[in-house]
């Protein structure tokens, strides 16, 4: 997939940007360092690489494409705003879609990214949201994104708990009109879940409303622990969420070097011919990170922060 040449030409940009296009082990940190390095001369690309994947997203369907995941990383490291409509438009994908072009990044990252970049105007993250043509975990990306800004205490999310009501209300009709067998759970859970991360006591006898009707899967949240969340201060909210991990994305080396992608031991038949003789094994935890959205590895079948992760 060939890049725009349309941008003037940039030194840092035409250096790194082999390196970052496709899969490579171990994590680029030289490379994605240099970009940090050079905001200013690589952002431009940076945004042309989205802008151009969104207007054709199947150009990196089945290949180890992977320069649109560092750039909106690096995007929403700098908090980039000019990214923000064009990754709103890289969002709104079907599930087969958005599974090749972001994999796990939807769960563990995409809101946080999107939440980053907006430029003061959270429609757009409504519309992604109440697109039911969209992957249902980029919509719950979307409602992640609408909660990290509400605790980050933006003006634009200030009614974002009365929203969520509202949401899941409207979804709560459409399912009641359904046959038992026909109920979809998935998105009144994800509504859920994100009332319950930033306390929404205002929406508590809607949510109870919820899960008297069945409408609400119980391995995902119980409505238990949504009355218990509901009790929390604001502050001990904005607290259970940036004290486990950050709120905004602040380093794209942080967000991305532990990903699995980048173990060396993740295929054995890998060729690693390619490292200099005097490369330096880089720090590998000894478990993969764990996304705040990924089922909990213990087996529970709820997300990782209404299990573990909450500890």
């Amino acid at each position: 997939m060939a890049e725009s040449k349309v941008l003037a030409s940039s030194p840092t940009w035409e250096k790194i940007r082999p390196t970052l296009r496709q899969l490579v082990r171990p994590f680029p940190y030289a490379a994605v360092a240099e970009a940090q390095a050079s905001r200013e001369e690589i952002t431009p690309h940076l945004l042309e690489v989205i802008t151009q994947l969104a207007s054709d997203p199947a150009q990196a369907i089945g290949t180890d494409y992977m320069l649109h995941l560092y750039a909106i990383c690096l995007l929403a490291e700098f908090r980039e705003r000019r990214a923000y409509r064009p990754l709103i438009a890289l969002a709104t994908q079907t599930d087969e879609i958005a599974e090749d072009l972001f994999g796990d990044f939807i769960t563990a990252n995409l809101g946080r990214a999107i939440a980053s970049v907006c430029d003061g105007d959270i429609q757009p993250i409504k519309d992604l949201v109440e697109n039911d043509s969209v992957s249902i975990w980029v919509r719950g990306a979307a409602i992640d994104a609408l909660a990290l800004r509400f605790l980050e205490s933006e003006t634009d999310a200030r009614d974002v708990p009365q929203y969520l009501e509202a949401l899941g209300n409207r979804e709560a009709a459409r399912l009641r009109e359904q046959s038992a067998d026909q109920i979809d759970t998935m998105f009144m859970s994800l509504i859920v879940l994100s009332c319950s991360e930033i306390g929404a006591a205002v929406a508590l006898d809607s949510i109870r409303a919820w899960y008297a009707d069945f409408l609400v899967d119980e391995t995902m949240i119980t409505l238990e622990e949504v009355e218990d969340a509901a009790q929390k201060t604001f502050a001990e909210c904005r607290e259970g969420l940036t004290g486990r991990e950050p709120g905004y994305v602040r380093s794209a080396i942080g967000e991305m070097d532990h990903w699995v992608c980048f173990d060396l031991n993740e295929n054995e038949d890998d060729d690693l011919d390619y490292l200099d003789d005097d490369f330096q094994m880089p720090y590998v935890r000894p478990e993969p990170k764990i996304g705040r959205n990924e089922p909990c590895p213990c087996g529970s079948a709820k997300k990782y922060k209404k299990c573990c992760g909450a500890a």
